[in-house]
């Protein structure tokens, strides 16, 4: 059973808007959630005063409305508010608030978009793989043409997910697109190593003899990706391809195909959980 929350204040029969997402906000416990999930966007301009007043009238919280006037007069950090809020009733746990309260001090001086991508980059962390991609695809053209840095990133943290993904194809594009805007030597080097993850040895060879840079980057590439396979030799992953070569290698069919379907439907269930996150 999840944890249960007692709730507090009043429903609004006027929503709070937050935009530029056009987000509505009912409740106290709608509130804080937003807060707890996009504390890597707010910035200095948190919170402003209609939603102190929002607070008071439509919450019918008036102390915690007042309480939250008073800081916005003595000019408190981001920080401070979110603190305030959350405690009011409890919402999350000592641990947790540190933690979103640290999140908020060390994104205070990056601008919206460099804001969104920190917490889109949360996300893949997490493996949310797919909502990540989408994500970091709906940021692109807003930044594209305006900042180079910042796409050059976007375009390699979109490589990362395609590669483990395994869309090596597309993770080669995209790792490109980052080194030809930035010419960073960490994107080259993904670039290098995706290269190396598919297709026959003639056409990683023929991309690669197309820059001297990249020739020049494979010896890093290929320790990089030795270092990966003796991480994955670790991982319970191969320990099952071990047991289902063995199986076939020893004519025991029925134990190899039983041991892929569960293998299978594991992979499966790590998929479900990703997409529905």
């Amino acid at each position: 059973m999840g944890r249960i929350r007692t709730c507090i204040g009043k429903y609004a029969t006027t929503p709070y808007v937050i935009k530029p997402e056009g987000i509505r906000i009912y409740s106290y416990e709608e509130l804080c959630y937003y807060l707890c999930a996009n504390a890597y966007v707010l910035d200095a301009e948190f919170p402003d005063s209609s939603l102190v007043e929002w607070i008071g009238s439509q919450l019918q919280l008036t102390a915690l409305s007042d309480a939250l006037r008073t800081m916005l007069q003595n000019g408190n950090a981001p920080e401070n508010f979110v603190a305030r809020i959350l405690e009011q009733g409890h919402y999350c746990t000592a641990g947790k608030l540190h933690e979103i309260l640290q999140i908020i001090r060390d994104n205070s001086k990056l601008n919206i978009y460099e804001k969104r991508k920190k917490r889109i980059d949360h996300l893949a962390s997490v493996g949310c793989y797919e909502q990540a991609y989408r994500e970091y695809e709906e940021l692109l053209p807003l930044i594209t043409g305006k900042d180079i840095a910042l796409t050059g990133a976007v375009y390699t943290a979109m490589g990362k997910l395609a590669a483990r993904m395994f869309y090596f194809p597309l993770a080669e594009e995209l790792f490109e697109k980052a080194y030809r805007l930035t010419y960073r030597k960490d994107s080259m080097l993904y670039y290098v190593c995706t290269v190396k993850m598919h297709g026959t040895p003639q056409e990683q060879r023929q991309k690669l003899l197309a820059c001297a840079e990249f020739q020049k980057m494979e010896p890093e590439a290929d320790q990089m990706l030795e270092q990966c396979e003796e991480h994955f030799r670790e991982t319970p992953a191969y320990e099952r391809l071990q047991d289902m070569e063995r199986m076939r290698d020893e004519g025991k069919p029925a134990e190899y195909y039983e041991l892929v379907e569960k293998t299978t439907e594991q992979l499966k269930e790590e998929y479900r959980a990703r997409t529905e996150s």
